[in-house]
């Protein structure tokens, strides 16, 4: 099992930063890779367009009652 540094430093790799959505994580190996592994599951490796994929991201977070993950994800974007 790798451990949590290591899972911490694909996701640097890939991002080049490391999203605060992970750091709650980073005490536990099992739920950081969990976490990972859903999110490249789910978000990065999704054969879903990505112009569609920010537009449903959009969409959804209109609902959230808590807009720190728009607007994470729009500043990275930026």
């Amino acid at each position: 099992m790798r451990t949590s540094e290591q899972i911490k430093a694909e996701i640097e790799a890939h991002f080049g930063f490391f999203p605060p959505f992970f750091a709650p994580a980073l005490e536990s190996p099992q739920v950081m890779e969990n976490l990972w592994r859903q999110t490249l599951s789910a978000y990065l490796n999704n054969p879903l367009a990505p112009f569609f994929k920010e537009k449903l991201n959009a969409l959804l977070s209109r609902f959230c009652s808590v807009p720190y993950c728009m607007v994470c994800h729009s500043s990275a974007l930026r």
